[in-house]
């Protein structure tokens, strides 16, 4: 069966059970067209796949990866440990501090706040979080 009637078949959902490719020798195909003709049950060969960059989306996750050229042994795992860390580490990276203003009309507490500001942005951020999520979830009922 020519190249061109098995694409036909498999987008009308038909089975390619049985069907052998004559013009593979003749023929490449898109690598969407391989991807399609693999989940058919017909794998082809790497030389008749053809692809061309303009085709291929953009990823941002996939693209904006800094890949390592290190050969790591790690389990599918601990590989998705890893990919989510570094995902989270870029967004953190990304995002700009906060200022509050806060007075509390006591001169003796203002200090204290001045004094301790690094320390209490520690402190504070699981209670603005804690904040955010009562707030939606009040939002949703």
């Amino acid at each position: 069966m020519k190249t061109e009637q098995a694409l036909a078949m498999i987008k009308n959902g038909e089975s390619l059970k049985g069907v052998v490719l004559e013009d593979l020798d003749t023929v490449q195909v898109s690598v969407r067209d391989a991807l399609s003709f693999a989940r058919s049950g017909i794998v082809i060969p790497e030389q008749n796949v053809f692809y061309d960059d303009a085709d291929i989306a953009y990823d941002e996750e996939i693209d904006e990866v800094e890949w390592s050229k290190e050969n790591l042994s790690l389990s599918w795992e601990e590989k998705a440990k890893l990919f989510s860390e570094s995902k989270q580490e870029g967004a953190k990276n990304n995002l700009k501090p906060v200022t509050l203003e806060i007075t509390t009309n006591d001169l003796e507490v203002d200090t204290w706040l001045r004094e301790n500001r690094e320390r209490l942005s520690e402190v504070i951020k699981p209670i603005v979080k804690s904040l955010f999520e009562a707030e939606k979830m009040i939002k949703v009922k």
